[in-house]
């Protein structure tokens, strides 16, 4: 059996013409050349990606080295400027363990600060000093930054070296990594300030013993310091005083008495006066109160108020009028017994030198009679006897000339035997 396609059959199922099939074959082939070119300039283009990947690689690798090297010597700067510093600085993780020390560490503890790093903070602190320090740690690693001073020994020393410490947390998305911890020697200003409290406590000890109250007040009127007397005046004790204003110190009375002499003494003018005041158990004592300005230049920074008790004074000064009003009572009454005693002698002398002037006149006249030798001798030593005693009444009389200064000095002639023989 032969069975042959006809044209119509061929064209009915679809069969193509042997035309179209070659311009198939056509667009195949430049399909073909199109991806041959195509894997071509993606092969050029690839190896300029990687010729360009590669020149990128190098110039990224140089910027880091170069970059590396940058941070390296900041890091070296920054390690100079720290070892540098006289104070410590130094970084400890939250498992208390080293990780940067600066040289600093060698002259507080005596530690090599390059060994440190990896060493327990207690084993640089000890357990004495990390005891005292723990409750800070701890804080600092909760996130709590602390300030606070401690005391170090100076290694082979008895000296202490006084250290203000901060502990400053590193804290990273909300976690405590560790903290860094700054320490600054402040021992010239610690004992600078030790100095201070005992030159302070030293002036209010001598203060407090000076009998006399003294008050310090601010421009505002204001307590600043009372000595234990001032204290003691107004029945107040050991209560501090400090702050309270004068009228509430004083009292309205006292504090409006006083307000002139304040005003005035703070417009630089020092203000004095004496008056009575009462004191705390009621006794009245005599005061002299003195309102000294504290000047800065022109500028009146407050004043002093110094008040003694002269009650003593005052009495010994009444006691002494009265002794002069006595004594001058007595001196007047000694000047009229002077007086009494000098017309006395006045008239004693010359009562005695009346009687005398006769027997020494007899006595002349008796020389001019012819008289025994022996007797003669008794006339001239009765003689020499009343001259004797007309000088001393003499002598008695230039005292109370002497009292009345109306002593007059006389030049008269003498015979050195004639004395003599008188002082023999």
């Amino acid at each position: 059996l032969e069975v042959r396609a006809q044209p119509d059959f061929l064209l009915q199922r679809n069969f193509v013409e042997p035309k179209l099939v070659g311009a198939g074959l056509v667009g195949i082939a430049a399909l073909l050349a199109l991806l041959t070119y195509l894997l071509a300039s993606n092969r050029q283009r690839k190896q300029q990606a990687e010729a360009r990947i590669l020149q990128l690689n190098a110039s990224l690798e140089s910027q880091v080295q170069a970059r590396t090297q940058e941070l390296e010597a900041a890091r070296r700067r920054l390690r100079n400027v720290i070892d540098a510093l006289p104070s410590m600085i130094g970084y400890w993780d939250k498992q208390l363990i080293n990780q940067v020390a600066n040289h600093a560490y060698a002259s507080w503890f005596g530690v090599d600060p390059e060994a440190l790093p990896g060493q327990h903070i207690s084993s640089l602190l000890g357990p004495e000093l990390f005891e005292a320090n723990r409750k800070h740690i701890e804080a600092a690693l909760r996130g709590e930054a602390q300030t606070f001073e401690r005391s170090i020994r100076i290694p082979g020393s008895e000296r202490m070296r006084h250290a203000l410490t901060h502990y400053l947390p590193d804290c990273m998305d909300g976690e405590v990594q560790g903290f860094y911890v700054v320490v600054h020697d402040i021992s010239e200003i610690t004992e600078q300030r030790l100095q201070l409290q005992r030159d302070e406590r030293f002036l209010h000890s001598l203060l407090d013993i000076v009998p006399g109250m003294i008050l310090y007040c601010t421009p505002d009127r204001r307590c600043a310091f009372a000595n234990a007397a001032f204290k003691s005046w107004l029945g107040l004790g050991q209560v501090e005083l400090q702050g309270r204003s004068m009228r509430e110190l004083l009292g309205e009375e006292r504090y409006a008495w006083y307000q002139p002499y304040v005003e005035r003494v703070l417009q630089g003018e020092p203000q004095q006066l004496e008056r009575q005041l009462q004191d705390a158990e009621g006794h009245n004592r005599e005061v002299w109160v003195h309102f000294i300005p504290d000047l800065d230049g022109s500028h009146v920074r407050g004043f002093f108020v110094l008040v003694t008790d002269v009650s003593a004074l005052k009495q010994a000064q009444q006691r002494l009028q009265e002794l002069n009003l006595e004594l001058l009572e007595r001196s007047e009454q000694a000047q009229s017994a002077n007086q009494a005693k000098s017309e006395f002698l006045a008239n004693m002398s010359h009562e005695i030198r009346t009687p005398m002037n006769a027997v020494l006149g007899m006595c002349y006249l008796l020389q001019r009679q012819p008289l025994e030798a022996g007797v003669l001798q008794m006339v001239r030593k009765i003689e020499l006897s009343g001259n004797n005693l007309l000088a001393i009444i003499n002598d008695i009389l230039d005292f109370s000339k002497i009292e009345a200064h109306r002593l007059d000095i006389e030049s008269m002639p003498f015979r050195l035997d004639d004395v003599l023989d008188q002082l023999a």
